[in-house]
């Protein structure tokens, strides 16, 4: 109702987003925390079985950013819905940013 007041005719396609120096800042984020967790499993590891984690050989990232989209039974019962009693506020959502690192270390 709010888009079509201010003139906006086709709202079919509304989406939730963060801009890209956000995606990228929170990516990063992501990035860090792998890398810090990776490192403390190779030295737990390395501990128990009698070794040291030497330097890195190789790292492998795989990214996963997951766009928010409305759930279904929300978007069939906005369908369903006479337009005048439909809700008006856009609700925000959330983006799930995560990502696998595989890290090779040398061990000594």
């Amino acid at each position: 109702m709010k888009a079509s007041n201010v003139g906006i005719k086709n709202v079919g396609s509304l989406s939730t987003f963060l801009s890209t120096e956000k995606t990228q800042a929170e990516y990063l984020k992501c990035l860090d925390i792998a890398a810090v967790d990776a490192k403390k499993k190779a030295s737990q590891l390395a501990s128990k079985l009698g070794f040291k984690v030497g330097d890195v050989i190789k790292v492998v990232e795989t990214p996963n950013i997951q766009r928010p989209y409305p759930e279904r039974p929300m978007l069939k019962m906005a369908m369903a819905s006479n337009l005048d009693t439909a809700p008006s506020d856009v609700e925000a959502g959330t983006m799930q940013f995560t990502t696998t690192i595989k890290v090779t270390f040398k061990i000594k």
